[in-house]
C-alpha cells in the first residue's frame, strides 16, 4: 500500500503505527490549485508504476472548493491514470487534520475531561481550536507532540460519526485497522 501524504504530523503517525504503508510526500498549501494538486499525486503515482492500494490523506486548506470537491478531483484523477477505483482511499480533512482530531467526541471528551465536549468545528480552524483547549491547561500544544498522541488515540468511526470529510473517507474504506 501507499500513501500520499501531506504536513509532518500524519506522516511522522503513519510511519509509527502502519510500517506496511509507504509514505510518499506531497506538497500542499491555498497556493496549490485543485488541479497542480492532483496532477503532483498522479505523476507520483505514475512515477511508481503502482497497481495496488492507493491512499490519500491532506487538508483542505483555505480553498474555496469543498473537501467532498477535492476528494472528487483527485479520485477521478488517479482513476484516469489506471487506478484502481475499489483500492482508492481518499481522505481531505476539512480543514485540517486537528477538525479529524476534534470531531472524535469521546477522545476529546477523555483528553480534556470535559463530558459535555461536542464538535462544531468542521472547516473551522482546528489548531487554533486545539492550541486553545491545551492553554487552559496550561499546555502548549504541539502537533508533533500533543497533536499525534490524540491522533493516535482517535477512531476515525468516531470521527467519521461528527465530520462529513472523515465519514466519506471511512465509509469507502472498510479497512480492518485498529485506527477504524
Amino acid at each position: 500500500m501507499i500513501g500520499f501524504i501531506e504536513g509532518s504530523m500524519e506522516k511522522q503517525f503513519l510511519n509509527l503505527n502502519f510500517d506496511y504503508l509507504r509514505v510518499i510526500p506531497i506538497q500542499n498549501g491555498i497556493q496549490w490549485t485543485c488541479n497542480q494538486l492532483c496532477n503532483q499525486i498522479v505523476n507520483a503515482y505514475l512515477a511508481l508504476n503502482y497497481h495496488g492500494d492507493v491512499f490519500v490523506w491532506l487538508d483542505r486548506e483555505r480553498r474555496t472548493e469543498t473537501a467532498a470537491f477535492i476528494r472528487s478531483e483527485i479520485r477521478a484523477s488517479l482513476i484516469a491514470s489506471g487506478a484502481d477505483p475499489d483500492r482508492l482511499y481518499i481522505l481531505v480533512s476539512d480543514r485540517m487534520v486537528e477538525n479529524m482530531i476534534l470531531a472524535d467526541e469521546v477522545a476529546i471528551r477523555q483528553e480534556f475531561n470535559d463530558p459535555t465536549y461536542v464538535y462544531n468545528y468542521e472547516g473551522s480552524g482546528g489548531k487554533h481550536i486545539l492550541k486553545t483547549m491545551y492553554r487552559a491547561q496550561d499546555v502548549n500544544y504541539k502537533e508533533m507532540v500533543q497533536g499525534a498522541k490524540l491522533l493516535k488515540k482517535i477512531r476515525v468511526s468516531n470521527s467519521a460519526a461528527n465530520s462529513p470529510s472523515v465519514a466519506a473517507f471511512y465509509d469507502e474504506c472498510g479497512l480492518n485497522c485498529w485506527w477504524f
